[in-house]
């Protein structure tokens, strides 16, 4: 049996090829895969957030945000990028989620935006530091979008 090389082994190889050069470089798809990011957004991409929220630790892991770097910052202007576009973000609020547990890794937040914002994986800048990685959904109407963050363990 003869190997054939078809078009999608080649789409294949070159999504296996784009993983790892991600891994590789602690880049996000989103920067990745554009040519025309922002100069800031660059560095930006592997930044770590220092001052971002209150009491948040120099080491906060944005792909892991807790609470405090939302809480009692109500009002807040972000700048929010996904794959497609920016977007001005305003947080309105952090909530509960039902069923108690660890409300520092169990929370929802809020944000006002333009009614062109979508549903999607978005970026959240404060100053030019990285705060976090969320994925945000169009809630309670067009210009609001709404994140979930819940790491509560289960049994």
């Amino acid at each position: 049996m003869t190997a054939v090389f078809t078009r999608r082994s080649a789409l294949g190889a070159g999504a296996v090829a784009l993983g790892a050069g991600l891994v590789g470089s602690g880049r996000t798809a989103a920067f990745a895969t554009t040519d025309d990011e922002a100069p800031d957004a660059a560095a930006d991409a592997t930044a770590t957030p220092s001052d971002a929220g209150a009491g948040a630790p120099a080491s906060a892991d944005p792909l892991l945000p807790t609470r405090s770097l939302f809480a009692g910052h109500e009002g807040r202007e972000y700048h929010g990028a996904s794959s497609w576009s920016e977007h001005r973000l305003v947080l309105d609020g952090v909530g509960d989620l039902p069923g108690g547990g660890d409300a520092e890794n169990r929370f929802s937040v809020t944000f006002t935006t333009d009614e062109d914002a979508r549903d999607g994986i978005y970026r959240l800048l404060h100053e030019g530091e990285l705060v976090a990685s969320l994925f945000l959904a169009k809630a309670g109407g067009t210009a609001r979008l709404e994140g979930i963050v819940d790491r509560s363990v289960r049994a």
